[in-house]
């Protein structure tokens, strides 16, 4: 043997043992090789974290069982039947096709030449028929059409009650200026009259009132004239009101039906009168 030759042989058998422990680590090699795939899936059945998933998957605690199979192929990503076991419990009992689909894959790279290779196939099928069928059935629940003609009909009438609101809320607040001028006009009558009967009372050197300005209102107050047919005209000023002009024509705020029954035609929303409107005041 040559010098060369003696140099290489022990370099030549390290490699060869090499390649031997190589191929007896492969997953998935036949026994012409090294290892069998049934010999790989009784050894990771056999380990204590397989049998303790697989107990609690036989006594039907499928949450559990699921939880104890996530943590083993995350501990150990190589185990073919933890990720197959795990894909069945998803779709079997969990109803998760989604996660199953996963794991079934996981087990096809690490056992491309297993027996059960076939049967993950069509369980990966039958996931996708699932998730197909439950999308395409809430596609198809679902009525867009209608639901936006009911969310345009909703927007159409929130909007004619929001101008409705705004509409009244405009006369409310016409109203309330006019019932605000109203009182401040009857203050000052007040006041004046009281007035009036102090000096009367103390006999203040001033002249006998007349009797009109206690009384009232033997004609129509300024602003308005005698009409045919048994009625003044009034050309509504800012500050009407209904009952203010019963008290100015007939001295009696609670007549102020009888102007509203005559002006049903002329008067807004809760009875509002509209400056310069002529309305008609009964004798």
């Amino acid at each position: 043997m040559t010098t060369a030759l003696r140099y290489h042989l022990p370099s030549f058998f390290a490699v060869s043992c090499l390649l031997l422990l190589l191929a007896a680590a492969l997953p998935g090699c036949h026994k012409g090789g090294v290892r069998h795939v049934e010999d790989l899936e009784k050894e990771e059945v056999a380990e204590a974290a397989m049998q303790e998933a697989l107990a609690a998957q036989a006594g039907g605690d499928f949450t559990k069982a699921a939880e104890l199979f996530s943590a083993l192929v995350v501990a150990q990503p190589f185990n073919a039947t933890a990720h197959l076991q795990l894909g069945i419990i998803l779709q079997d009992s969990l109803d998760d096709p989604f996660a199953a689909i996963s794991e079934y894959n996981a087990y096809l790279r690490l056992r491309p030449e297993a027996e059960k290779v076939t049967l993950v196939e069509e369980r990966i099928k039958l996931c996708r028929d699932r998730i197909g069928k439950t999308y395409a059935s809430l596609s198809t629940d679902i009525d867009y059409v209608g639901i936006t003609k009911n969310l345009e009909k909703q927007i159409e009438e929130l909007g004619k009650a929001i101008e409705e609101k705004e509409k009244l809320l405009k006369f409310a607040e016409a109203e309330k200026e006019a019932l605000k001028a109203e009182n401040e006009k009857l203050a000052a009558e007040l006041d004046r009259k009281v007035k009036l009967l102090d000096n009367v009372i103390m006999r203040d050197e001033v002249s006998k009132p007349s009797p009109s300005i206690f009384s009232g209102w033997d004609s129509p107050p300024s602003g308005s004239q005698e009409a045919e047919g048994g009625y003044w005209e009034h050309v509504v000023v800012r500050g009407d009101t209904l009952t203010s002009l019963a008290q100015k024509f007939y001295g009696d705020a609670a007549r102020s039906k009888e102007i509203r029954d005559a002006n049903k035609t002329k008067l807004g929303p809760r009875d509002m009168l509209m400056t310069g409107t002529v309305i008609r005041i009964p004798k």
